[in-house]
């Protein structure tokens, strides 16, 4: 994965970053980005012995702790995630749901392009 250090003595102006976020970017490829997270999660869920989403709501109930690397899985499981756990019985659609920053919404089982699109959508929309 193409990455993006900065740090105190690095420090860019906001055009610099701006040209070297689209560098980065233009190195990347949404394929790539979401094997990694895939091998990333099943990382944390061999070493934890828990799935993600269980992990998911250990740590929403506060059962995790605060750690960096409890935090680093947390953000890499809630960047992108369908799910069909039965927990939101309100939902249209029920049980197929998606967890997004602004919270749930209903959402038809992905297949591999719905997948692609929205990682490149998450990845890669422009940045201002």
């Amino acid at each position: 994965m193409a990455r993006l250090v900065i740090t105190e003595e690095n420090k860019p102006t906001p055009e610099e970053f701006r040209r070297m976020l689209a560098e980065t970017m233009a190195r990347s490829n949404p394929l790539d980005e979401l094997l990694e997270l895939a091998l990333e999660l099943r990382e944390y869920e061999q070493k934890y012995g828990l799935s993600s989403p269980e992990f998911y709501a250990r740590y929403q109930r506060g059962e995790m702790g605060d750690s960096a690397e409890v935090m680093d899985w947390a953000m890499a499981y809630d960047s992108f995630r369908y799910d069909n756990a039965p927990h939101f019985p309100d939902l249209p659609g029920f049980p197929d749901h998606k967890h997004t920053p602004q919270g749930v919404e209903p959402a038809e089982p992905p297949d591999l392009s719905d997948v692609l699109r929205e990682v490149d959508e998450h990845l890669y929309r422009e940045v201002n």
